[in-house]
């Protein structure tokens, strides 16, 4: 079977175009930064997670894709809980670490060697 006709190569669809526009006020923003740092530094650091997520929550909102608002649905307590896990895991690794340094030194150089390939 001879055909005489060619068969054209498909070719991908053009590229969509879409509109990209912030609403966002530099002022508004300034005072959102400078409240959260003055929060965070009020509290010794425990209002990080709640500024982060402020910050996100602000530039997400005023960002708008293709005639579509973005909507940020992080929540400052699960980021809070996020670093408090943090902090445990590496409280308990400086604790290990303190513990096999004092009683054996040997000990100690093993867990560094294991330590640092596992992370």
């Amino acid at each position: 079977m001879e055909s005489s006709a060619l068969v054209q190569p498909r070719l991908p669809p053009e590229p969509r175009a879409y509109a990209f526009k912030f609403h966002g006020q530099y002022l508004d923003f300034l005072v959102l930064l400078l409240k959260n740092l003055f929060l965070t530094v009020i509290t010794l650091g425990l209002y990080h997670a709640w500024a982060r997520t402020d910050r996100r929550h602000y530039l997400w909102q005023n960002t708008e894709l293709d005639g579509h608002r973005l909507e940020y649905t992080g929540r400052a307590k699960d980021l809070f809980r996020a670093y408090m896990k943090i902090a445990v895991v590496y409280g308990a690794f400086l604790g290990i670490s303190y513990l096999l340094q004092t009683n054996s030194p040997l000990a100690f150089l093993v867990f560094k060697i294991v330590s640092a390939i596992a992370f």
